[in-house]
């Protein structure tokens, strides 16, 4: 057995249990077949009955070795007991903090859906059929489920890398007519952007597009600063061109 998975197995409680009993009793038992091996050799059980002072006394000083052996298999077996309840502390609270985290994962997750399905529904060219909400929010909290809200790198990245289109395409606009500014190719880039976390709109005339982009920055504006408070996080350009 890999100890992955003998560590997976002590996860369950009913395992825990047994193997508590195993290291708990364990010494017991080998003791007390110990004693029953060695007083029968010492003949210590063949001795008349006796209870003055002195027979007890001589007794615990014939025997005086066996009762220090199983006084530190007591010894020994405490400890186990010790360290075994520590571990069963630590596999406890590391499951509790699981158990925790995913409530929380799946509690930001139905926040983040109910919001961002409301503010979608405000807006006339934007439509649910075309956003992954799931997928956006993996995208933004990729450790959600191991309890972390801190936004991921390539979601900043995303973001970083639609604010310079935006700021590109600005540019190419206001340097005139023969500046080699294309809608199409700018509208190519940003879907393919916005797809990566989740977001597909089908290819649309210029004006068509400048309606959704528009609401579409404007969705993300209030996303970010809702939900992402990172200082990585760079706010979106408005965008001039038409």
């Amino acid at each position: 057995m890999s100890l992955k998975r003998f560590l997976d197995e002590l996860g369950d409680y009913s395992t825990l249990f047994r193997w508590g009993c195993i290291i708990v009793f364990f010494p017991i038992a080998i003791s007390f077949v110990a004693l029953l091996i060695y007083f029968p050799y010492k003949q210590a059980l063949s001795w008349d009955f006796c209870n003055n002072l002195s027979c007890v006394n001589k007794f615990f000083s014939d025997n005086f070795s066996s009762f220090s052996w199983f006084g530190y298999w007591l010894a020994v077996m405490y400890n186990l007991a010790t360290i075994f309840g520590i571990f069963v502390a630590v596999l406890t609270y590391k499951k509790n903090s699981e158990s925790q985290s995913m409530v929380n994962h799946f509690s930001n997750l139905s926040l983040f859906n109910n919001y961002v399905t409301n503010e979608i529904q405000k807006l006339d060219y934007l439509h649910l059929s075309s956003f992954d909400i799931v997928m956006w929010y993996r995208c933004i909290y990729d450790q959600s489920k191991n309890g972390s809200l801190e936004c991921s790198d390539e979601y900043s990245s995303l973001i970083k890398d639609y604010s310079e289109l935006i700021n590109r395409s600005n540019l190419l606009k206001t340097s005139g007519p023969s500046s080699g500014y294309s809608y199409k190719k700018h509208q190519e880039e940003a879907r393919n952007i916005v797809s990566k976390f989740g977001v597909n709109f089908e290819e649309a005339s210029r004006t068509g597009f400048k309606e959704i982009e528009d609401q579409m920055l404007l969705l993300l504006e209030k996303v970010n600063m809702s939900f992402v408070c990172s200082s990585k996080l760079s706010s979106l350009p408005e965008a001039s061109y038409k």
